[in-house]
Formats: structure tokens, C-alpha cells, sequence
């Protein structure tokens, strides 16, 4: 239990470590390219490319991020006034739910990859494989279907808490 919570943690700061790198490096790179075109009338060519990459780190490679922390958009009303039994059940619809739909994507980005990396696609500018793109995207779903299965099961194993992110909704005890 004591590895996987350090695993758990050292993934945790991975995510925080490439989503500061991913938008500084995307600032650093922009920002650079502004100043080439303003100054030399010449733009970094490769830009685009190296802000698209980071964008894909960003938004896919650390979904599991935000979910952990609980900060995606949703509509809560219903869940909110439900009662405690009805709200356990769905939080776990919910992250089974939500695992079994990360997963088939995870999969089927995973299967997109593969085509793409047997055609040989390259970047325009960096010649880079753009398979590359798209396996980040799996390897950020596949951690997303991860976290909502952790979650989903630390629900189902402590009755008094629902996990939807890491921080736990706690049965009130009536006094």
C-alpha cells in the first residue's frame, strides 16, 4: 500500500511538473515568436508546432490532474440534493462511468497512434512523428481512467465518503 501511495504522489507531481513546464515553455515560445516578428519581421517557424504540443500535454496529459483535484465543469444541482445513499450510488456510476469511457478512448487513441505511426506522418516544420501527439493523448486518458478506478474504489471501500476527486464528501452523523 506504502508504493502505491508513493507512486500515487510521484505521478501527482509529474502532472503539476508538466503542466508549469508545458505553459511556460508554450509563453516562452509565443512570446519569442512576437518579438521576432515585431523586431526582424521573421517569426520562429516552429512555434506553432512546439505550442501544439504543449497545449496536447496540458489538456490531455494532465486530465487526471484535474480530476483528482476535482475541477472539471459539472452540473451538481441534482447530486447536491439528493440523499446520502442516492449519492453514494451515483459518485460511483459516476467513476465507474467515467473509467469505462477514459478507458475506450484511451484504447481507441491508442489504435489511432499505431496508424499513424505505420504511415510515417511528420511535422511540417520539426519532422517530428505526429504519432507522438497522439499517444500523449492516451497515456493522459489511460491516467484518467486510472484515477476515476481509484476513486471509485476508495468510495466503495469506505461507506461513510464519496470520492469524486481526492477530496472526500463525509457522511454527517446525526447527533
Amino acid at each position: 500500500m506504502k508504493i502505491i501511495k508513493i507512486l500515487d504522489e510521484a505521478i501527482e507531481l509529474l502532472m503539476k511538473f508538466l503542466i508549469i513546464a508545458s505553459i511556460l515553455i508554450m509563453v516562452a515560445i509565443l512570446f519569442a515568436g512576437v518579438i521576432a516578428r515585431f523586431f526582424f519581421r521573421e517569426s520562429i517557424v516552429s512555434s506553432s508546432e512546439i505550442a501544439n504540443y504543449c497545449i496536447t500535454i496540458v489538456t490531455f496529459g494532465c486530465a487526471s490532474y484535474v480530476a483528482r483535484l476535482d475541477k472539471q465543469v459539472r452540473i451538481s444541482y441534482l447530486f447536491d440534493r439528493a440523499k446520502w445513499g442516492v449519492k453514494r450510488v451515483w459518485g460511483m456510476i459516476i467513476n465507474l462511468g467515467m473509467a469505462f469511457l477514459s478507458s475506450y478512448m484511451a484504447y481507441h487513441s491508442f489504435i489511432y497512434g499505431i496508424n499513424i505511426m505505420e504511415v510515417g506522418s511528420r511535422t511540417s516544420v520539426l519532422g517530428v512523428p505526429t504519432s507522438i501527439n497522439i499517444f500523449i493523448v492516451t497515456v493522459g486518458l489511460t491516467f484518467l481512467a486510472l484515477e476515476y478506478l481509484i476513486e471509485l474504489i476508495l468510495t466503495i471501500v469506505d461507506k461513510n465518503k464519496i470520492y469524486i476527486g481526492r477530496e472526500p464528501l463525509v457522511k454527517e452523523v446525526d447527533a
